[in-house]
């Protein structure tokens, strides 16, 4: 096992955890990444918040939003920042990003790699979107990834179950939090 994790929380933001239907609900999926969080600072791991930003006047929505007129996470709204307990602390790294993968911003992959991490545990939401996009785009830059299926959430829970199982083995290793720490020993 890898000496070198970071987390990178993924789109943890209160438009996101509104969404009607999410699986599991916002209570349960809050306090599973509340109790992650606090593990993996604990362990003195770096920690990402990837979180959506888009502008007010929609210049920078994408198109699916555009065509829709409705945004999520618009810079300076409430529902653009964490709940509380999950906020970023001062020394964690806030990547911004418009589309689904973290790895859009250019800062997030240096960030990384000045640190040496070259094992990184996903979570958060959207499973079958945002959450698969970091996942791919992390193994594809050559890192081992860990996807804690309790700790990531979505609205459509037929598609994140099939994301989650195609993931597995292949991409990523995907289990539960406490199988997790466990491998942390």
């Amino acid at each position: 096992m890898s000496s070198r994790p970071a987390l990178l929380l993924v789109d943890v933001q209160r438009d996101y955890l509104a969404r009607a239907g999410l699986t599991p609900d916002a209570r349960s999926l809050v306090d599973a990444l509340s109790a992650l969080l606090a593990w993996a600072r604990a362990q003195g791991w770096p920690v990402f918040h990837v979180q959506t930003r888009v502008a007010a006047d929609g210049s920078d929505w994408m198109p699916h939003w555009r065509a829709t007129g409705r945004a999520l996470c618009i810079d300076g709204t409430p529902g653009a920042e964490p709940p509380a307990g999950l906020e970023p602390l001062a020394d964690e790294r806030v990547v911004r990003k418009r589309f689904f993968s973290a790895f859009e911003n250019p800062e997030l992959l240096p960030a990384l790699r000045a640190r040496k991490i070259d094992t990184v545990i996903v979570a958060g939401v959207h499973t079958h979107a945002c959450v698969r996009s970091a996942v791919l785009d992390a193994y594809a830059n050559g890192f081992e990834v860990l996807v804690p299926t309790d700790a990531v959430g979505s609205y459509d829970p037929a598609h994140a179950e099939l994301t989650l199982e195609w993931l597995n083995g292949r991409a990523a290793t995907c289990l539960p939090t406490a199988e997790l720490t466990k491998r942390f020993g």
